[in-house]
């Protein structure tokens, strides 16, 4: 009995598999869309796989948010009768070595039941979290690199990853408050006219019967979905002269972060990994005799596991 390795919970056999999918914040929908089959075909490739069906983003009902860089695939399987891997186990690790060939993916392999279980309970999708806390996001992204790094070198990790919460690209304007003084402007004209001109603006509405409709006036793609075009956009002065927006504020494309999470009032960047060939107690007691001596934290930071 001694000898005998510890779970917190007895896994339970689906008889389906669910394979978590995220890819940096900055993939667009067509982009997540062609990875999504190229994924389904290599499953599919697979003589024990039956169906693949890939769910991405968030759903009109609004239980997950889930952002377009992540997206759940459900697989099902034929019968055990006519599959050619001897075990789930040893399938999981087949697939694992083949989706490892799509570049640009981090993957979770888990169960439908199962990753709504461990959801529910810790917050995390996976068999094993590591909450990094802390206030500077730059920080938190470095000490969850090197925690990740030692929990991939613990025999048994599998599906090691860091949650997404950089990469989302945006564009961001530098206002120079001394220039606008010059032209007799301040930073709410520049608000209105970004709201106005990209974000758009009420002009009037429908009225059809006791339905109302706002009609929103924003301008064409062309001259807003650029920076060079969001420069141009024209300032009114108080004395009617134009001032492009470009002469009173720097107008770039920045990376920010595509979220933030956090827990009891702290920021956190969370640390995934499952477990495979071993038991989940000893494995989690290795991460943190590893993790502990090997990653040192600042003053005002704090891993909860």
């Amino acid at each position: 009995m001694p000898f005998l390795g510890t779970e917190f919970m007895p896994r339970l056999d689906e008889g389906s598999l669910l394979i978590e999918t995220r890819r940096l914040p900055s993939t667009s929908l067509p982009q997540g869309m062609n990875i999504a089959r190229e994924v389904e075909r290599t499953l599919l490739r697979f003589p024990e796989v039956r169906s693949v069906v890939t769910k991405m983003g968030r759903p009109d009902l609004a239980t997950e948010t889930m952002g377009l860089y992540a997206g759940d695939v459900y697989v099902s399987f034929r019968p055990r009768g006519e599959w050619t891997t001897r075990s789930p186990d040893a399938l999981i690790v087949r697939l694992d070595s083949a989706l490892a060939q799509i570049p640009g993916i981090d993957y979770n392999f888990t169960a439908p039941m199962a990753m709504r279980l461990d959801e529910a309970i810790s917050g995390v999708r996976t068999e094993l979290g590591v909450k990094v806390f802390g206030d500077s996001l730059a920080i938190l992204q470095q000490k969850a690199a090197e925690v990740r790094n030692v929990i991939e070198r613990i025999p048994g990790a599998a599906d090691v990853s860091v949650e997404v919460s950089a990469g989302a690209m945006q564009v961001e304007l530098d206002v120079d408050r001394a220039a606008l003084a010059r032209y007799g402007l301040n930073v709410s004209d520049v608000r209105d006219a970004v709201q106005a001109g990209i974000g758009g603006t009420t002009a009037t509405e429908v009225i059809d019967g006791r339905k109302r409709f706002p009609v929103v006036v924003r301008l064409a793609e062309t001259f807003r979905g650029t920076p060079d075009a969001i420069g141009r956009l024209l300032l009114s002065t108080a004395s009617g002269a134009k001032v492009a927006l470009a002469q009173v504020a720097d107008v770039r494309v920045v990376e920010g972060p595509e979220l933030i999470n956090h827990e009891d009032g702290e920021r956190m960047v969370i640390v995934q990994s499952n477990v495979r060939g071993r038991d989940l107690g000893g494995f989690a007691a290795e991460v943190q005799r590893e993790v502990a001596r090997q990653v040192s934290m600042p003053q005002g930071y704090f891993l909860t596991y």
